[in-house]
């Protein structure tokens, strides 16, 4: 009798916590792709997200990795929910080391939702290579039964 890879085993191995504060998950999240955010103006930030008033008084919202240089088209947002699938694309771009992100501290929905689902995807990442890692010790996949109907 082989040794199978069930559920309880993967959560044993894994010590995933599912229940993780917003703080642990930023951690994770963050620490997976290599990534700081800050909301802190350093200059030197691989990509930036920050507000802008326009001269009759409108926020938008700017999100580029060249401070210097803003395409109107591709980088200014009106909608502060644009901002989550920037925000999302720079974390995972394993070429940005350090996001500028104007909210960051303030918990703002559209960071704590991509966070969220960065969480998940982390996850699942993990449990794939925990797979092919119990699969290098002998472990096996459950075979699926198919039923006829």
């Amino acid at each position: 009798m082989s040794k199978l890879i069930t559920d309880e085993l993967i959560d044993e191995r894994l010590d995933w916590n599912d229940d993780a504060e917003y703080t642990e998950k930023c951690d994770i999240v963050l620490g997976h792709y290599e990534v700081e955010l800050t909301s802190e103006w350093k200059g030197n930030a691989d990509y930036y997200i920050y507000s802008e008033t326009t001269a009759d008084g409108y926020e938008v919202w700017v999100t580029t990795d060249d401070d210097r240089s803003i395409n109107v088209n591709e980088n200014v947002h009106y909608y502060e929910n644009d901002l989550g699938d920037s925000l999302k694309e720079a974390i995972q771009d394993y070429s940005v080391e350090l996001i500028q992100c104007e909210g960051w501290d303030n918990d703002e929905y559209w960071i704590t939702d991509v966070i969220d689902e960065l969480y998940e995807e982390v996850y699942d990442i993990k449990k794939d290579e925990l797979i092919d890692e119990l699969q290098d010790e002998g472990y096996e996949l459950p075979t699926k039964e198919t039923t006829e109907a």
